[in-house]
Order: C-alpha cells, then structure tokens, then sequence
C-alpha cells in the first residue's frame, strides 16, 4: 500500500522539502488547478491531504516522499508549529517523546503554565517522565516555578525543543 501511495502521490502532487508545501501537478479531471497548494487545515492546526479516498496527515506523506517510507513513530514538528513541513522542522519520535514536546499548558490547567499547578497559596513545578511525576519545588510566583519546570525539563527530556 505505501508504494501504491508514493506512486499516486508522485503523479499528481509536487513536494517541496525546503517549503514543505504539497502542490497539485494538474492535467487530471477532477483535480485542482496545477500549482495549488493541497489540502486543508484542520481544526487542531495540521494539513490533511486526500490520497485515494484516505486523509493523511501532510507531515506523515512528506515523510514518505523524502524517505521513501511512512515514519516509525509519529513525526514530530520541531518549531510546535503545526502546518511547517519542511523536512528538516520534522523527526520521527515514539510518543512518549513527542509528549514531551508540548508547548502549551494543557485546557484544564488552571494557572495556564505549562508544568505549574496551584498548591494552596503558592505555586508547584512538576515534571512527569515516563509515567513518573516528580515535584520540582513550591514557590511564590508562578513565573519562579514556570522558569524551574523548564530548567528541569530541558535536562530530563532529551527530545525537548524548547
């Protein structure tokens, strides 16, 4: 199935690894105008292209057409910018790493820093690895325990890029 989809893909859609942007070649019925850039964005920021009557993540089949097979893991976007393709903003990551490489605290954090819980009055760092939560420190500002979150995790996750 993945050499019928480079075989398609190399047909109708052009790919620029420097860009990162897939565009229609044209020439076929039903297809967009040649040089329109493919896809849509969804609603969590990635492109999605239809090969074959399948959506596919746009990052998934870059990593396809520039190395010749479908990643491992799950590819990562380096700079957290969601529709950036090009080759060298992506990695093929397990998942654990990929997790570690969010940018933002999640919806239901409170305090809306990434690592920084509310703990009475003050402010708690904490870090998790592999399933290991591990309390930085408490402090008086929520700045303090954001700057000790990330201190820590640039140490403890090795795939961290922020």
């Amino acid at each position: 199935m993945e050499d019928l989809i480079k075989i398609y893909l190399k047909d109708l859609l052009s790919f620029d690894g420097e860009t990162g942007v897939f565009t229609w070649k044209g020439g076929k019925k039903f297809y967009p105008k040649s040089g329109k850039q493919a896809g849509i964005i969804t609603t969590s920021g990635y492109r999605k292209i239809r090969v074959m009557q399948v959506f596919y993540y746009a990052h998934r089949l870059a990593w396809l057409m520039h190395y010749g097979n479908f990643p491992l893991g799950q590819v990562d976007h380096i700079n957290g910018i969601r529709d950036d393709n090009r080759i060298r903003n992506l990695r093929d990551v397990d998942a654990c790493t990929n997790q570690q490489n969010q940018r933002k605290a999640q919806a239901n954090n409170r305090v809306g820093m990434l690592g920084v819980s509310m703990c009475g009055d003050k402010f708690k760092a904490q870090i998790s690895t592999r399933g290991k939560h591990t309390t930085i420190g408490v402090f008086d500002s929520a700045a303090e325990a954001h700057a000790a979150y990330l201190d820590v995790k640039r140490v403890v996750h090795g795939g961290c890029t922020i």
